[in-house]
């Protein structure tokens, strides 16, 4: 059985907050570099050993590799392919080098693609090439895909060039885990990262301060709070072991707006029960409230 401590090794500090104004409850816009810092020196500290980041997350890779107290291992992701012809293997590998020059001082072992398009508009034989010779010019690396539902796995599950999988999966949405998705990622031997843990912080949220457009859902958040309370679990760290507890999972990104939200989780991992939680079913609920791509359209 997992125990507390061995849970943070598996937490991924997200980053997008580096760099952007990034989620539906924030508040106090892009972190400022020193507080980045700290969140990372707490992470250090605590044991966490990885953190994700992007190409599209502004400044965030820059002020990673500013970091230079502890050297974490750092995943991050390719953006979208610019829409005009052009030689993709040069264009991946400036793209590659710029990533690995801006983190310099720690280990980039992972490059996932962040828009899986390139697979599906190109042809499958090009994009399967093309993976084959970027593969080739750096081999210590290892490339993925960042994904949003199970359809899309069931498209590039047979690209053995793709080896790690970035999927959504929280107490909310449990598509992957129940389409037999994960099950199969591991089988298959791709490692498995899940984000959007903590739905951009909506489980979080006071359901009164919820956004115009998310508050139909107020009443399924509120369950969620009252479960937390009842079981006397933050609920951050409720949220985060129901994704780090399913042994499919090889680690889950979670991102933080201050080092206290850091800390909280970290203080709730290692005070939460080690008998397992049972969590409210909470069915199949409508994309229009797991999805975060949605939440603009709703």
């Amino acid at each position: 059985m997992l125990t507390q401590n061995s849970l943070l090794p598996k937490v991924i500090i997200g980053t997008a907050q580096f760099g952007l104004k990034y989620g539906v409850t924030n508040r106090s816009g892009v972190l400022s570099t020193n507080e980045a810092h700290r969140i990372m020196r707490l992470a250090s500290e605590s044991g966490i050993v990885k953190l994700d980041t992007a190409q599209a997350y502004g400044a965030s890779e820059g002020v990673i590799g500013s970091f230079t107290e502890a050297r974490f291992e750092v995943l991050t992701k390719i953006g979208a392919f610019p829409e005009r012809e052009l030689d993709w293997v040069d264009w991946l590998s400036s793209r590659i080098k710029s990533s690995i020059a801006d983190l310099h001082g720690h280990r980039v072992t992972t490059f996932l693609f962040h828009d899986v398009g390139i697979f599906f508009n190109q042809g499958r034989d090009f994009a399967i090439r093309t993976l084959d010779m970027i593969s080739s010019k750096f081999p210590d690396l290892v490339f993925g895909a960042s994904i949003y539902d199970p359809d899309e796995w069931e498209r590039l599950r047979d690209i053995q060039q793709l080896r790690v999988f970035q999927v959504p999966h929280s107490v909310f949405d449990r598509r992957f885990s129940q389409s037999g998705a994960l099950e199969e990622m591991s089988r298959m031997g791709k490692s498995v990262h899940v984000r959007s843990v903590l739905l951009q912080g909506l489980l979080l949220i006071d359901p009164a301060a919820l956004p115009e457009t998310l508050a139909p859902w107020a009443s399924t958040i509120e369950t969620w709070q009252e479960y937390c309370i009842e079981q006397a679990v933050s609920p951050v760290a409720a949220a985060v072991k129901f994704a780090l507890a399913n042994p499919l999972v090889d680690g889950a990104v979670v991102g933080f707006d201050s080092v206290e939200h850091l800390h909280e989780l970290i203080t709730g991992l290692r005070s939460i029960p080690e008998n397992a939680l049972y969590y409210p079913d909470f069915g199949n609920l409508p994309a229009d409230l797991i999805d975060p791509r949605r939440w603009i359209r709703v």
